[in-house]
């Protein structure tokens, strides 16, 4: 009879192939950059991006930058979710892609229309990317989504992207 053990070591098999999966991606991605660029020349990324935010081969390849990949459940073998963190940068910035057919998830934070404008938001924000306005706004490619608005906002005005309202 399997127990919970035998649950469980299931569980951590699949996650093991899942970042194997993630690392193996990722590995062949940051090559690509750092070699042929035939992702950039074939489209998958705006050269802008590339251009404007990978660091200088003086430098280590890794520093002050993030990618982050995932797939979704029960996606396609060539559906993949990019996102570009440059931690060297202040504010940071972020922007996410998707090669294949994936499409791209909404995440982060926005202040909705219940907004009353306390600015509570903007002073606890660690990036400083919250603008004042009617209703104040997040800009999205400088967020951490560290959520610091979302908890503290007075009257629940901040919500998560993608969910309704």
């Amino acid at each position: 009879m399997p127990g919970a053990g035998d649950s469980r070591r299931k569980d951590f098999q699949q996650l093991e192939k899942v970042l194997i999966q993630q690392v193996d991606a990722l590995n062949l991605f940051l090559n690509d950059i750092y070699g042929d660029k035939k992702i950039i020349h074939d489209g998958g990324i705006p050269e802008k991006l590339y251009e404007g935010n990978v660091i200088s081969a003086v430098l280590s390849p890794t520093e002050g930058i993030v990618f982050f990949t995932h797939k979704k459940p029960l996606a396609a073998e060539n559906e993949v979710i990019f996102e570009f963190f440059d931690l060297g940068k202040n504010p940071i910035f972020r922007e996410a892609f998707t090669i294949g057919p994936a499409a791209e998830e909404e995440k982060g934070f926005e202040i909705m229309d219940d907004c009353i404008g306390c600015g509570k938001c903007k002073r606890d924000c660690p990036q400083q990317c919250i603008s004042e306005g009617t209703p104040f706004a997040i800009s999205q490619e400088h967020c951490l989504h560290c959520g610091l608005c979302f908890e503290n906002c007075p009257v629940q005005a901040v919500r998560m992207r993608g969910e309704g309202k």
